[in-house]
């Protein structure tokens, strides 16, 4: 089996609008690494696959015959990788800057884990993919989650700090060591989306590992998070709770979390 530097693992679902700007986009950022892309399809009903299989027959291609969801589909993928770092991108995602100085971060300092970089919109504007860990009080409020300070709010980041500290990054782009992910047995299948990229942030930091934030390089990510999507979002909290919460955190939280989608839910009707 042929080492490679980077296995950039992208996850698909009836993604095929996006899937050729999004490889064309990780060509063009990676010509200076050695690279390999491996695309697990959950059961895709586009024409995904035929587009993989008839214009990137590099592209190492898994099949699902079911969405066995974005967790156990990128642990299938990293099974196949030969990377010594493994990238978890979306396939509605361009890379806009090359990748090398966000794996030297992980090359020069082992007491990182995890490297994630700065998420634009179509239109290139900033937007937040940083966050903190799920408390009570921030289940309250979801959008407490996100990160308020040091240029957070608005992308308007200390052109002096080259990487800020963060307890987790959005699972759109997530950069880590291959050697740590089997350490963790990756991602927990049992989340099937939402959620799972920071509950790996939170059991990296278990082994005292470090998620860092690195403004300097830029990625669009088209799309995001929709209200059709809150029922996914308050199973992965949920689950996240019951994993990391013991006693009254826990039951306080459980209770933040349905008076947080309930109100979402009344404001919807009444909208």
């Amino acid at each position: 089996m042929n080492q490679k530097l980077l296995s950039i693992i992208i996850v698909n679902f009836n993604g095929e609008s996006f899937l050729k700007n999004c490889i064309d986009s990780i060509v063009k950022n990676c010509q200076t690494i050695d690279f390999e892309i491996i695309i697990v399809d959950n059961n895709s009903s586009d024409e995904s696959i035929k587009l993989i299989e008839n214009e990137f027959k590099e592209v190492v291609l898994i099949k699902n015959n079911i969405n066995i969801g974005f967790a156990s589909a990128n642990n299938m993928g990293v099974k196949r990788s030969q990377g010594e770092y493994l990238l978890l991108l979306n396939n509605d995602t361009l890379l806009l800057d090359n990748l090398k100085p966000a794996i030297e971060i992980l090359k020069e300092d082992q007491s990182v884990g995890l490297v994630g970089i700065k998420m634009l919109d179509t239109d290139r504007s900033y937007r937040q993919s940083a966050g903190c860990f799920p408390s009570p009080l921030r289940l309250l409020k979801l959008k407490s989650m996100m990160i308020q300070s040091n240029g957070f709010k608005d992308g308007d980041f200390d052109k002096h700090r080259h990487i800020f500290l963060v307890d987790w990054v959005e699972g759109s782009f997530m950069l880590t060591r291959n050697n740590l992910w089997d350490e963790l047995n990756g991602m927990d299948n049992a989340f099937f989306m939402y959620s799972e990229d920071i509950d790996f942030c939170k059991r990296l930091k278990s082994l005292n590992k470090k998620t860092v934030y690195l403004p300097e390089l830029n990625y669009i990510h088209f799309g995001g998070f929709n209200i059709q999507r809150n029922k996914f979002l308050k199973i992965g909290l949920i689950r996240y709770v019951n994993k990391h919460f013991t006693g009254m955190k826990k039951w306080m939280s459980r209770l933040n979390i349905e008076i947080n989608f309930f109100v979402k839910e009344y404001v919807k009707k009444t909208v």
